[in-house]
């Protein structure tokens, strides 16, 4: 399953489209919207840049602006090949990526692609990752031996201080968010990697939560 053939959402709201050149099936149910493949921030700005300020090395972490891009952005012929994984031990895996933006050395957001095989990962996260599986399968296994396994439509925690395995099942895509922050929610030992399958935040299943009071203008409503 690919969600790029079946969905072409935008970076900030995972909804179902599909490339120009792919047929558009519905996803769930969801008929996919007509393509966008436009970059925009607080104006409009060529594809180079992440911001209307600054390049795609980062944005300035004191004025931070918003920044947003179609899926078509991260399009894996668009990723910058990072060549061979040096520590793999299971296959021959590649990757690649490209980073929407960053901001200072705390946030930042992007792409990744690899092909399939595997290796360990024995360092402790310095930072939480969550990622959503745009397609292919894979797997995270914990350093006791408890495997978390997933695939396009799930979205997948890394916690601080996570440790453990790599193994990609088919070749995956995903787009992650990293976060280098200071607290550790959870300090039990092993460190659990969380996938959360995509029915479960799905829009058909969220809960309705009504008008937003601090509206000042139209009607918008909330699930969760």
């Amino acid at each position: 399953m690919s969600l790029l053939n079946n969905a072409a959402p935008s970076f900030t709201r995972m909804e179902p489209a599909s490339y120009a050149a792919a047929p558009e099936p519905k996803v769930n149910g969801i008929s996919p919207p007509a393509e966008d493949t436009s970059i925009s921030t607080n104006q409009q700005y060529k594809e180079n840049n992440i911001d209307a300020s600054s390049s795609s090395s980062g944005s300035d972490s004191k004025n931070p602006v918003f920044s947003h891009a179609k899926l078509s952005y991260f399009e894996i012929d668009k990723l910058k090949p990072k060549g061979p994984r040096k520590n793999a031990d299971n296959g021959n895996p590649h990757d690649a990526t490209r980073e929407l933006v960053s901001i200072g050395e705390t946030l930042s957001t992007g792409s990744w692609w690899c092909s399939k095989g595997g290796w360990p990962s024995p360092a402790q996260r310095v930072s939480t990752e969550v990622f959503f599986v745009l397609s292919g399968r894979g797997c995270v296994t914990d350093t006791d031996g408890q495997p978390h396994e997933f695939k396009a439509g799930d979205t997948v925690v890394l916690p601080k201080g996570w440790s453990g395995r790599w193994d990609v099942l088919e070749d995956l895509h995903k787009i992650w968010f990293v976060n280098k922050h200071e607290r550790i929610e959870d300090t039990g030992y092993p460190m659990r990697a969380i996938v959360t399958p995509y029915d479960d935040l799905a829009p058909e299943f969220l809960t309705q939560q009504g008008l937003m009071p601090e509206a000042v203008h139209g009607e918008p409503r909330t699930n969760k």
